[in-house]
């Protein structure tokens, strides 16, 4: 960094311990680009020292209290961290990675309060990024403040400075599936009273839309060769829904367990470890209480929370924890599966929360692996809603994922994953309402061909907790 070369380090730096004073700019600079280095060797107490002499002659300046915080945080002083990442923006308010640093730390200690506070503040200096947005609609999604979660969810998905990973096709490019699924919720949330009559219109525009939706793409409709650049006459009529949080369905914790309190918890754990690592595996049934599972299922149904459109199969749609996933009874089945199944994943951090809906035809997600270490897999939507009994769910492949591969290798290469499982033996699970299958996420697993009955509440949905990393 700054032109030095790892093997220079050790040697271009001064003795952090004299007591010299930096009170030129360029000895300041200098001894910034130290503390870089430092930080790149985890040099971190080193890093706090150099860092409190600059802050010493410089205090003004937000970059050493930035270092500072990256290195207190390194050493595990998260409290401290959060203060000198603070100060950071104290001084510098427009440098919003200060900000950014302090709220995921508050996240990651459960300070929620605090961490609304210092997202609201960061709103303020540096307005319309997306990632911020989200993080404040969430967490008072948890505090059950739906309406200012409502607010800020619907400003984000049309963020100026927009997510730094997105999951969403360009704005005004719309799948098949995404137009049968917002008609379609539209309808749902009409006939439960949800909306008011100024979406009759809405709705009739996306009926429209659908009839306008060209022949040929809708041939490839679960590909991305099916997807539409809407002409603007046609996409302005839309806007009342399209890519809008225009509702979400209080969903509050409740008073019973919501994980089932009648489960064999030691014969689950005892299934899950009888496999031989990496292709650890076990199969609960009626994983959550009928009254979480209910809440639950409303909640995605109910909920305008369904925009991660751009997936490689379009015949299904996502929503995940940043973007209103994470209601208040989400948060309690965590909790519950954590402290439940703690000797599967009681010590590893919660990585992710998806939820998939399969809009239309028989297939969904192809041979894959994840990321993390352990997911927890929950089929949510009603059993009658399955046409052919003993398909709709997932095959695992006694096959796991090589440590070298990257994301796209195991996520998207179909030709070398195809090499990997193409003799492995498979284990099919086949679908139920409230069936969970546990597993480390190496292992290979593809959905099973569906025959749903096509109709909204019959959707096939799957949702899945991701606990640790590969």
């Amino acid at each position: 960094m700054h032109g030095l070369r790892n093997g220079d380090i050790a040697a271009a730096l001064p003795d952090i311990h004299q007591t010299a004073r930096f009170d030129d700019i360029e000895q300041a600079d200098e001894q910034m680009a130290m503390a870089f280095a430092l930080l790149d060797q985890q040099d971190l107490t080193a890093v706090t020292e150099v860092c409190a002499r600059v802050i010493e002659t410089q205090p003004s300046w937000h970059m050493p209290y930035f270092l500072m915080g990256l290195a207190l945080h390194g050493r595990g002083e998260r409290s401290a961290a959060i203060d000198m990442f603070l100060q950071c923006a104290q001084r510098n308010p427009y440098f919003e990675v200060a900000y950014e640093n302090a709220a995921q730390i508050c996240l990651a200690t459960g300070l929620r309060g605090r961490a609304l506070e210092i997202a609201l503040q960061m709103e303020r200096f540096v307005p319309g990024h997306a990632d911020n947005r989200f993080r404040i609609g969430s967490l008072y999604l948890l505090d059950e403040d739906y309406e200012a979660a409502k607010h800020y969810f619907d400003a984000g998905l049309n963020s100026p400075v927009p997510q730094r990973l997105s999951r969403m096709l360009a704005f005004g490019t719309l799948s098949l599936p995404r137009l049968l699924h917002d008609e379609r919720q539209i309808d749902h949330l009409l006939q439960r009273g949800l909306l008011d009559d100024e979406f009759l219109s809405v709705r009739r525009a996306y009926q429209h839309a659908l009839g306008e939706y060209p022949a040929a793409r809708a041939k490839a409709a679960s590909s991305a060769d099916g997807d539409w650049e809407v002409p603007e006459n046609v996409l302005s009529r839309l806007t009342r829904f399209y890519r809008r949080t225009v509702h979400l369905q209080p969903c509050p914790r409740i008073a019973s367990e919501a994980i089932n309190p009648e489960l064999d918890i030691d014969a689950v754990v005892a299934d899950f470890h009888d496999q031989p690592e990496p292709l650890n595996y076990a199969v609960i049934d009626d994983l959550l209480s009928p009254e979480a599972l209910d809440g639950l299922l409303d909640y995605l149904n109910s909920s305008t929370i369904w925009h991660n459109d751009s997936q490689r199969g379009r015949n299904y749609i996502g929503a995940y924890r940043d973007m209103g996933l994470m209601c208040p009874l989400m948060d309690q089945v965590i909790e519950e599966l954590q402290a439940r199944f703690a000797p599967i994943v009681g010590n590893l951090c919660l990585r992710e929360i998806w939820a998939y809906r399969l809009v239309t035809g028989a297939t969904a997600i192809g041979a894959h692996a994840d990321f993390s270490e352990t997911n927890i897999n929950i089929w949510l939507a009603p059993d009658s809603a399955n046409n052919v009994a003993g398909t709709g769910g997932l095959t695992l492949y006694e096959a796991s994922c090589p440590p070298d591969w990257s994301f796209e290798d195991y996520n998207d290469d179909e030709t070398k994953i195809a090499e990997i499982i193409g003799d492995a033996r498979k284990i099919e699970i086949p679908y139920r309402q409230n069936r969970a299958i546990v597993f480390n996420a190496a292992m290979f697993h593809a959905s099973q061909p569906t025959h749903f009955v096509d109709a909204y509440e019959a959707n096939r949905i799957n949702l899945t907790f991701l606990f640790g990393q590969r």
